[in-house]
Protein backbone atom coordinates (compact mmCIF):
# COMPACT_ATOMS: atom_id res chain seq x y z
CA UNK A 1 0.00 0.00 0.00
CA UNK A 2 0.98 3.20 -0.08
CA UNK A 3 1.14 3.87 3.81
CA UNK A 4 4.29 5.86 5.02
CA UNK A 5 6.55 3.72 8.03
CA UNK A 6 8.83 6.68 9.23
CA UNK A 7 11.12 4.89 11.00
CA UNK A 8 11.70 2.54 7.89
CA UNK A 9 11.75 5.18 5.08
CA UNK A 10 10.87 8.69 5.86
CA UNK A 11 11.16 10.06 2.56
CA UNK A 12 8.79 7.43 0.69
CA UNK A 13 5.79 5.35 0.95
CA UNK A 14 6.16 1.33 0.72
CA UNK A 15 5.13 1.10 -2.98
CA UNK A 16 7.83 3.47 -3.46
CA UNK A 17 10.73 2.59 -0.64
CA UNK A 18 13.52 0.57 -1.50
CA UNK A 19 14.30 0.61 2.10
CA UNK A 20 11.02 -1.54 2.93
CA UNK A 21 10.54 -3.48 -0.55
CA UNK A 22 14.37 -4.31 -1.20
CA UNK A 23 16.18 -4.01 2.07
CA UNK A 24 13.15 -5.13 4.97
CA UNK A 25 11.19 -7.26 2.08
CA UNK A 26 13.34 -8.87 0.17
CA UNK A 27 16.95 -9.21 2.16
CA UNK A 28 15.59 -9.34 5.74
CA UNK A 29 12.46 -11.07 5.63
CA UNK A 30 14.13 -13.17 2.24
CA UNK A 31 10.40 -12.87 0.22
CA UNK A 32 11.29 -14.07 -2.73
CA UNK A 33 7.53 -13.74 -3.94
CA UNK A 34 5.60 -11.18 -6.50
CA UNK A 35 5.72 -8.08 -5.53
CA UNK A 36 2.27 -5.59 -6.39
CA UNK A 37 1.88 -1.94 -6.29
CA UNK A 38 -1.28 -0.42 -5.28
CA UNK A 39 -2.29 1.82 -7.99
CA UNK A 40 -0.14 4.56 -8.60
CA UNK A 41 -2.64 6.73 -10.02
CA UNK A 42 -4.38 7.13 -6.71
CA UNK A 43 -3.61 10.91 -4.54
CA UNK A 44 -1.25 9.58 -2.04
CA UNK A 45 1.25 9.14 -5.36
CA UNK A 46 -0.39 10.90 -7.90
CA UNK A 47 -0.42 14.31 -6.05
CA UNK A 48 3.01 14.33 -5.19
CA UNK A 49 5.09 12.38 -8.30
CA UNK A 50 5.01 11.89 -11.94
CA UNK A 51 4.76 8.80 -13.72
CA UNK A 52 8.06 8.84 -14.83
CA UNK A 53 9.19 9.47 -10.73
CA UNK A 54 6.88 7.19 -10.00
CA UNK A 55 7.62 4.41 -12.06
CA UNK A 56 11.55 4.66 -11.54
CA UNK A 57 10.73 4.79 -7.88
CA UNK A 58 8.97 1.37 -7.79
CA UNK A 59 11.23 -0.33 -10.20
CA UNK A 60 14.19 0.62 -8.43
CA UNK A 61 12.37 -0.35 -5.02
CA UNK A 62 11.34 -3.65 -6.37
CA UNK A 63 7.60 -3.78 -7.38
CA UNK A 64 7.37 -6.60 -10.39
CA UNK A 65 3.34 -5.77 -11.01
CA UNK A 66 2.01 -2.15 -11.33
CA UNK A 67 -1.80 -2.29 -10.87
CA UNK A 68 -3.05 0.59 -12.50
CA UNK A 69 -7.06 1.59 -11.52
CA UNK A 70 -7.02 4.09 -14.78
CA UNK A 71 -10.55 5.28 -12.90
CA UNK A 72 -9.90 8.61 -10.99
CA UNK A 73 -8.97 10.21 -14.28
CA UNK A 74 -9.44 7.77 -17.47
CA UNK A 75 -6.65 7.61 -20.08
CA UNK A 76 -7.01 5.12 -22.39
CA UNK A 77 -2.96 5.71 -23.65
CA UNK A 78 -2.00 4.41 -19.96
CA UNK A 79 -0.59 1.11 -20.81
CA UNK A 80 1.30 2.76 -23.75
CA UNK A 81 2.64 5.87 -21.24
CA UNK A 82 3.39 3.40 -19.34
CA UNK A 83 5.22 0.96 -21.94
CA UNK A 84 7.14 4.16 -23.47
CA UNK A 85 8.11 5.50 -19.75
CA UNK A 86 9.82 2.56 -19.08
CA UNK A 87 11.91 2.36 -22.12
CA UNK A 88 12.99 5.75 -21.61
CA UNK A 89 14.02 5.10 -18.03
CA UNK A 90 15.88 2.24 -19.24
CA UNK A 91 17.37 4.20 -21.62
CA UNK A 92 18.73 7.19 -19.16
CA UNK A 93 19.79 4.09 -16.90
CA UNK A 94 17.67 5.06 -14.58
CA UNK A 95 16.58 1.81 -13.92
CA UNK A 96 18.23 -1.48 -14.64
CA UNK A 97 17.70 -4.12 -17.09
CA UNK A 98 18.52 -6.55 -14.44
CA UNK A 99 15.47 -5.22 -12.32
CA UNK A 100 13.01 -5.90 -15.04
CA UNK A 101 14.78 -9.21 -15.41
CA UNK A 102 13.84 -10.69 -11.73
CA UNK A 103 10.81 -9.02 -12.13
CA UNK A 104 9.75 -11.48 -14.89
CA UNK A 105 11.47 -14.12 -13.68
CA UNK A 106 9.68 -13.97 -10.26
CA UNK A 107 6.68 -13.70 -12.91
CA UNK A 108 7.22 -16.65 -14.69
CA UNK A 109 7.97 -18.51 -11.89
CA UNK A 110 4.86 -18.31 -9.97
CA UNK A 111 2.93 -18.48 -13.33
CA UNK A 112 4.84 -21.97 -13.62
CA UNK A 113 4.22 -23.19 -9.71
CA UNK A 114 0.25 -22.45 -10.80
CA UNK A 115 0.04 -23.77 -14.11
CA UNK A 116 -0.39 -21.18 -16.47
CA UNK A 117 3.41 -21.61 -17.97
Amino acid sequence: SHLFQRGLDPDHPATLSFNILNKLLRKKLRFNGIIFSDDPQMKAISDHYDLKKTLGLMINAGVDIFCFGNNLIYDPDIVEKVHMTINQLLEEDAISEDQLRASFHRIINFKSIIGLV
